[in-house]
């Protein structure tokens, strides 16, 4: 049997020259004690968090959604089963959906005080989620003077909730992209891009860890409070009794949420996966058709006189439908164009005049002044020439062009919508599948082409 001669460097002593990680050296004979094993589980376990944290970043990573009322009616508080990655690298992982109430939420007080949810005044707060440990299992052991002490044998990994009074404005989860390189280094390391330099700056100036706390107690759990994942801001409008949870409203479900880019959510961004585009078009079975549109269903399709800001306007049947919310204030008359192109060996360009566009299609959880539809209304005097005696148009026909800039119109989350035409998308019922524009970037221009046939009988 070996002897074991101890040394300043005792398992687990947190001095600076092992302060990187301790781990055991395994030979022949090895005397291991509990120690000893709890240095091994400890490396692996930091190991781990470590690279979870550095490489994957910590946040949200899956479900967790809120659910309950966004219009004001007091309904208690839901969040679907998912996962999240604390800011030391630490899995919270919710099995089941839970309810917000006294038996997983608690209030945070000053000084690591936790307070019931019982207690819970109304008012705005932010709601969290921690990783928790439990420890369980009561083992007897022989202490000195004859004496049993009691351990625990297991740890139970767990999560719960907090809630802590909101004093200012909701909490952004997602940091700011670095406005500013300080590297120095210009483009003489990276050839023409000069890409690397700022990438180099970049990890640089990466933010680190945050500062762990010992673990708070409440109710047998050991709770990080100060690691916490931001969920969302509510407003409780009920107290919580003694059986039934808090009740309120949620106000941001999204903004305080700091999000764990996986490789799935990184390939849809890099296809622009979350960009608003134009859904579809209202004349989209005329959308590069081979065939040419008959004089009579093109005036139908230009609509009636409606009453409108502007004398004479005529609302037509040329419409345009987002996939999401977008802003109303950004969707004005410039953001369109309406052209008619007449003529064969010299070809002459007419722009109708765009007078209005009327919003619609805004759905229940959509935020305010927001639209899904825009009408385009053209001006009644522009409609007479069209259709008199001497308009080319009528009497040989045209190429029509409708633009929508899309650099122009912003949706709810202050994105340009990605408008760029992609081939055949955006036909109508007439073809197999009516797929969204779109290339994956914000902004862009969609150039939408048909051609109108000129009035079969001119008298």
């Amino acid at each position: 049997m070996s002897t074991y001669t101890p040394t300043a460097h005792e398992p687990g002593c947190g001095c600076k020259q092992c302060e990187a990680g301790q781990r055991n050296r395994f030979f022949k004979g090895k005397l291991m004690k509990a120690p000893e094993f709890a240095m091994e589980q400890r490396y692996g376990i930091e190991r781990r968090r470590m690279l979870t944290r550095e490489l994957a970043g910590w946040g949200v990573v899956r479900g967790l959604a809120l659910h309950g009322s966004r219009h004001g009616a007091a309904e208690e508080f839901r969040v679907s089963r998912g996962l999240a990655i604390d800011c030391q690298g630490r899995e919270i992982l919710l099995c089941e959906d839970a309810v917000i109430g006294a038996g997983n939420t608690f209030v945070v007080g000053e000084n690591c005080e936790l307070k019931s949810v019982e207690k819970l005044e109304p008012g705005q707060y932010v709601l969290a989620i921690h990783y928790a440990e439990l420890l369980f299992g009561d083992a007897s052991l022989p202490d000195a003077c004859c004496t049993t002490r009691t351990e625990k044998g297991y740890v139970c990994e767990t999560a719960l909730f907090s809630l802590r009074p909101l004093c200012e404005e909701c909490p952004c989860g997602e940091p700011d992209c670095p406005k500013h390189c300080r590297c120095g280094h210009g483009e003489r390391c990276c050839g023409e891009s000069g890409r690397g330099s700022h990438l180099c700056c970049w990890s640089a100036q990466a933010e680190g860890p945050c500062e762990s706390s010992k673990p708070c107690h409440e109710r047998g759990y050991d709770v990080f409070i100060n690691d916490g994942v931001d969920l969302a801001c509510v407003c409780v409008r009920e107290p919580a009794g003694r059986c039934h949870p808090p009740k309120g409203h949620i106000e941001d479900d999204c903004g305080p949420r700091r999000i764990v880019k996986s490789n799935d959510l990184l390939y849809d961004l890099i296809r622009g996966c979350d960009l608003t585009r134009i859904e579809c078009l209202s004349w989209g079975e005329w959308h590069r058709s081979p065939h040419p549109v008959p004089w009579e269903e093109f005036l139908n399709k230009l609509g009636a006189e409606v009453p409108s800001h502007h004398h004479g306007a005529r609302r037509t049947g040329f419409a345009v439908e987002f996939s999401g919310p977008v802003k109303s204030e950004t969707v004005r008359p410039d953001c369109f164009t309406f052209a008619f192109t007449t003529g064969h060996a010299w070809r002459e360009t007419l722009s109708a005049e765009i007078v209005e566009v009327i919003l619609s299609g805004r759905e229940e959880h959509d935020p305010p002044e927001t639209a899904r539809v825009a009408t385009l209304c053209v001006s009644n005097d522009w409609m007479q020439e069209l259709t008199c005696h001497g308009s080319r148009v009528r009497r040989e026909g045209a190429e029509v062009w409708i633009e929508v800039r899309g650099d122009f119109i912003l949706d709810c989350q202050g994105q340009a919508v990605d408008a760029n035409a992609r081939g055949f998308a955006l036909r109508g019922p007439r073809c197999e599948e009516v797929r969204p524009s779109g290339n994956g970037t914000p902004g862009g221009t969609l150039v939408s082409v048909f051609r109108v046939e000129r009035q079969a009988e001119i008298r």
